[in-house]
């Protein structure tokens, strides 16, 4: 009989609230980098993620969930 045990982080981005002014318009288009750090503790570690990008706001709401 075979025993797998997988372990992995869930992780949820919800939003970010009065972001600095990027543009000459008064907006920007963020995002959130994900990056398992510190690389000595996770030396295999997966590849960053990253939110999609909301286009001309100052507080945008992500809802994105991330597994690593």
């Amino acid at each position: 009989m075979n025993i797998y045990i997988y372990s992995f982080f869930l992780y949820k981005v919800l939003s970010c609230r009065d972001l600095p002014k990027m543009d000459v318009f008064g907006a920007s288009d963020p995002y959130v980098i994900l990056e398992l750090l510190p690389s000595t503790l996770y030396p295999k570690r997966p590849k960053e993620d990253k939110t999609n990008i909301i286009k001309r706001t100052l507080d945008p709401e992500f809802n994105q969930l991330f597994q690593w």
